[in-house]
């Protein structure tokens, strides 16, 4: 949904950030991200976050690693249940952006994006362009 749509009373409000909110700064401009240990929105959410959520992105997060270095079916075969589509993209995303893990995992996680038609995408390479443009080669 999109602002100032009014959310229907069956409906919550979530905030998504797949980690947009830390890798453009202030100014508009493309930062390197470090992964969720050293991002200060991360570590807010570990302290205050929903704790059953936040283990279920670890666990997944695991899982989605691991599926990387091997192949990515099972993360497609996974991104079918729409309750899990926000969350893979979150992880997914994040897998990207953190440039202290090995390029051939942050490649095989964008380019399993794509497969996904990740809904991010567009603004995902244009970071990608400006600060690991080795990913898009």
């Amino acid at each position: 949904m999109r602002f100032p749509t009014p959310v229907p009373e069956h409906l919550c409000t979530i905030i998504q950030l797949d980690p947009f909110g830390s890798i453009i700064d202030a100014n508009g401009k493309f930062q390197e991200w470090l992964g969720p240990e050293k991002d200060p929105f991360q570590l807010l959410l570990e302290k205050y976050g929903n704790k059953e959520y936040l283990e279920l992105k670890h666990r997944l997060k695991q899982r989605v690693l691991s599926s990387l270095a091997n192949a990515d079916k099972q993360i497609v075969d996974a991104y079918a249940d729409a309750s899990m589509q926000d969350v893979l993209r979150v992880i997914l995303a994040q897998i990207v952006c953190d440039n202290s893990l090995a390029i051939n995992i942050r490649k095989s996680a964008l380019s399993t994006l794509e497969k996904l038609k990740s809904s991010n995408l567009n603004g995902l390479k244009e970071w990608i362009s400006h600060v690991s443009s080795e990913l898009l080669w």
